[in-house]
């Protein structure tokens, strides 16, 4: 049964009216069974009681296209292209400048309310559930921002207490308290969560054309171009420079960039695209360093690695503990463990270096514990 069935409202007001929390309908048909006439009299004479028969003539005349559509074919078509229509119209808004992607923003409540009724209306007409649409933003990218540039731009940061931070956001500034919390058990604390202070600032951007954007920085608005050969990007970290060339080299813009103009952003491309090469060679020469050398389990542990952390590493990676691994396979799979896998690798190179030297191997070095 919907929850805005008269049968499930009557009881629900019945049992609020009483102090029940039952939030389903068997749940609160079995409190009010358990109530007495004078009491469900009682909540009867309270002047905002929903007399059912009142609400069986509303929920009966509501939404009457979307009904008659459920049973009238042809109307049913024009109902349907009028719902897409309006649905079209929220999702299009324009954002193609940031005084346009301003107002998409203020009005996104009220926008992601209607899509909401579409929605509803579209299951009267089917007769089954549709998910609502939700309006979009991934166009208009946030730019991170620093606590000086915040308050450089007179924005507002709160500083109180150890546990405080500036983020961005695409909405109106505000400052957000979440207070300490303490947890207890048997009557003594055990945990306390320090209260946090967030300040968010108004910090996103809108790309007008590969090379500029337009952006605001609290009430700040401007626009940034880059030099030729370089162009504006959105990838899963935010807004980017990249290298036209090469979109690998890149650089992630941060709100003090794009007030400073960022005319530098080239130069620390380049510089980024060098050190990543120069790492590159390094990788490269210790990995052909071990070509030919296979790690085991025991390797890891003899190189001073925990058994847990081990084995961990291997369900991360579907890796089979009582196998072999080439090296260089496991220098492509080190993202994070980096320094405990060249651990493993190197009693590993030296393993097989005294193997080789003797001419056969020890088991106990490859199926041990």
């Amino acid at each position: 049964m919907h929850t805005n069935h008269p049968s499930y409202l009557y009881a629900q007001r019945i049992a609020e009216f009483h102090g029940s929390k039952a939030t389903t309908l068997r749940g609160l048909c079995r409190f009010v069974k358990g109530l007495s006439k004078a009491e469900i009299r009682r909540a009867h004479r309270t002047k905002d009681f929903p007399v059912t028969w009142k609400l069986k003539r509303e929920q009966r005349k509501a939404d009457p296209e979307a009904k008659r559509a459920r049973v009238d074919k042809q109307f049913r078509k024009s109902y349907l292209a009028r719902l897409r229509r309006e649905e079209h119209k929220i999702l299009g808004r324009p954002k193609r400048t940031i005084a346009e992607a301003i107002a998409a923003i203020e009005s996104r409540n009220r926008d992601n309310f209607r899509l909401g009724e579409i929605a509803r209306l579209r299951s009267i007409v089917y007769g089954s559930d549709f998910a609502p649409l939700t309006v979009d933003f991934s166009s208009l990218p946030l730019i991170p921002i620093e606590t000086e540039t915040a308050e450089h731009v007179g924005a507002t940061v709160c500083k109180r207490g150890k546990d405080w931070e500036v983020r961005s956001t695409r909405g109106p500034g505000s400052v957000v308290n979440i207070p300490g919390e303490t947890e207890w058990k048997n009557g003594k604390p055990k945990k306390y969560t320090r209260a946090r202070n967030i300040s968010y600032v108004r910090s996103f951007a809108v790309v007008l054309d590969p090379q500029t954007i337009e952006y605001v920085i609290h009430e700040t608005i401007g626009t940034a171009t880059l030099p030729n050969g370089y162009e504006f990007d959105i990838d899963a970290n935010g807004l980017r420079v990249i290298d036209a060339n090469s979109r690998a080299d890149d650089y992630h813009v941060t709100a003090g960039d794009v007030l400073s103009n960022i005319g530098y952003i080239p130069g620390l491309i380049s510089t980024n695209r060098e050190a990543r090469k120069r790492l590159a060679a390094e990788a490269a020469i210790e990995k052909a360093k071990v070509r030919g050398v296979y790690v085991c389990f025991v390797d890891s542990l003899r190189a001073g690695n925990c058994g847990a952390g081990t084995i961990n590493f291997c369900a991360r990676h579907n890796l089979e503990v009582g196998r072999h691994y080439p090296a260089e396979q496991l220098f492509d799979l080190a993202n994070g463990n980096a320094d405990r896998v060249r651990l493993a690798i190197a009693r590993a190179t030296v393993r097989s270096r005294q193997e080789a030297e003797k001419g056969y191997c020890e088991l106990s070095d490859h199926f041990g514990r």
